[in-house]
């Protein structure tokens, strides 16, 4: 077999980046057009300036993110692999956290079964602990990174990233794996 498919496919990355970096390896002809991956967090070179703490809390340091540091080497393998990625780093997904507020409106606009499992399925994590407790610590991380992807492959006509959740900034980023 010379690839995994006959047309062209998305990746969605929410997870460490192991999985990936082996299938990339093992299959050099993937058809992988290109990655929308949650992780890391695109700051400054002085963690005083980054703002927003990461989601893994060590003392080693306050601000990384779990899908990179989790394993930086596959991070890295992945994210040099050449396919167009586009990532939702923390600095996006810190933006939205979880407030009642949210819940709320969410609650008010059921509307579609989509809605109403989502919301459901939000309700029900929240729910089997204090709501007071999760929304300090629970943000939309993966969920904003899907909903990114799926807004940018809906408005594939323009072909310029754009969607309805985050606004888009090109960089050209040089990554460096320190161990």
């Amino acid at each position: 077999m010379e690839t995994t498919s006959v047309s062209l496919i998305t990746m969605f990355v929410i997870e460490a980046y192991a999985n990936l970096a082996l299938f990339l390896m093992n299959n050099p002809k993937n058809n992988v057009e290109d990655m929308h991956v949650m992780g890391g967090g695109l700051r400054s070179n002085n963690p005083n300036d980054c703002g927003y703490l990461g989601n893994l809390f060590t003392d080693y340091n306050i601000y990384v993110e779990f899908n990179i540091f989790g394993d930086p080497f596959t991070a890295y393998q992945v994210l040099h692999s050449g396919i167009t990625i586009t990532i939702v780093p923390l600095d996006a997904t810190n933006t939205i956290p979880l407030t009642k507020e949210f819940l709320k409106a969410f609650e008010e606009s059921q509307g579609t079964y989509e809605v109403e499992y989502c919301f459901r399925s939000l309700n029900t994590k929240l729910s089997s602990s204090s709501v007071e407790s999760n929304m300090l610590s629970y943000f939309m991380w993966d969920s904003l990174t899907v909903g990114v992807a799926v807004s940018i492959m809906h408005n594939s006509d323009s072909n310029n990233g754009e969607n309805e959740f985050a606004k888009m900034e090109y960089m050209n980023i040089i990554v460096n794996y320190f161990e």
